[in-house]
């Protein structure tokens, strides 16, 4: 996806200009939408709890955030909702071959074009779901802020008014009378891990919203785990999209996984397991021995990958991301390295 959206070094040079954590500073960053932003913070001027917390912390934090339209994305997804079936690899290939010709990517930033109606609309939605889960009040509300709250997962183009609802509804059933956040996180990772299948999706490169997503139920591994966190958050269970640029000991291949963030540390979950549990290991991180072997055989053959440097994609910017400058770091490192929007 390299080379598709804009630089990070001009999201950052952006996102400086508000690095006082001032609403203002984001007005002035929105145009012409800053009225949306302002109405926002003004339907929540009475409350005094967790909905006008969150409508500040999306005015303060969705500078920067952004996501990419053309006409033959619009086409692709086009083709992808109106599939009665989950379309097959060679299928979208040839939908995505037929119309890569005339892509021409425009870059819109999240502050300068969601509605007030967009982002109360799912600040009382992810309020009311968080309220009604029988953990929320042994997690903190910054805890909910960055991984329940956030509408988006990284740079996939906001889902349609409602989604979370959607989604609710498709798979609250899964936790069901589950009242441990570790055992829901599990069961519904373990069922979307069976759901949403790994296979190519015809070279298209680009991220779809949750509710496209939820229409082909297939694609690579970040597809999986950018769907998975949003369906997460719908059920009020704080999900983050964790990844790795290569692994430390076999290729320089990545990885992205998604792990639950509480007050107490992260916790994953193993392949068949549905307790999610800290320091588990990752999935796809472990080779499996296809063959049979001597039970007298000298050598240990299984083997795990070790991970290197893990980042973690939130929607709030972390503020020391952009003091890095190590005058012997490539371009690519410090660009890296200075992306505000991961820990």
């Amino acid at each position: 996806m390299k080379g598709i959206f804009p630089s990070l070094s001009i999201v950052i040079a952006l996102v400086l200009e508000v690095s006082c954590r001032n609403p203002d500073y984001t007005f002035d960053y929105a145009g012409e939408n800053a009225i949306e932003l302002q109405n926002l913070l003004k339907n929540y001027d009475d409350s005094v709890d967790l909905k006008r917390k969150s409508a500040e912390f999306i005015v303060i934090n969705i500078a920067g955030h952004y996501y990419g339209v053309s006409s033959a994305v619009d086409a692709y997804r086009d083709l992808v909702v109106a599939s009665k079936e989950p379309p097959t690899s060679s299928l979208m290939q040839q939908w995505w071959d037929s119309l890569r010709t005339d892509n021409h990517i425009e870059i819109k930033y999240d502050a300068e074009a969601l509605s007030c109606r967009y982002l109360s609309d799912d600040i009382d939605g992810a309020v009311r779901v968080w309220l009604q889960t029988p953990w929320h009040q042994d997690i903190s509300d910054d805890i909910f802020l960055d991984y329940v709250l956030p509408y988006r997962v990284k740079d996939e183009p906001p889902s349609c008014i409602g989604w979370r609802d959607s989604l609710y509804n498709r798979y609250h059933q899964i936790v069901e009378g589950v009242t441990d956040v570790k055992t829901a996180f599990g069961k519904v990772h373990r069922f979307l891990m069976d759901e949403f299948k790994i296979h190519d999706i015809g070279g298209f490169p680009y991220l779809l919203n949750a509710m496209d997503a939820g229409k082909m139920l297939q694609g690579r591994c970040i597809n999986r785990c950018c769907y998975m966190v949003a369906v997460m958050r719908s059920l009020g269970i704080p999900a983050s999209l964790d990844v790795i640029d290569s692994w430390a000991n076999i290729s320089t291949s990545g990885h992205s996984w998604v792990a639950l963030v509480t007050d107490g540390g992260t916790y994953t979950v193993e392949r068949d397991n549905i307790i999610a549990r800290q320091y588990a290991p990752i999935d796809a991180s472990i080779f499996s021995i296809k063959d049979t072997l001597e039970a007298d055989f000298p050598l240990d053959v299984s083997f795990k990958k070790r991970v290197s440097t893990v980042w973690r994609n939130t929607y709030s910017w972390n503020t020391a991301m952009k003091d890095y400058d190590d005058p012997d770091a490539d371009d690519d490192t410090k660009e890296k390295f200075r992306n505000p929007f991961i820990r």
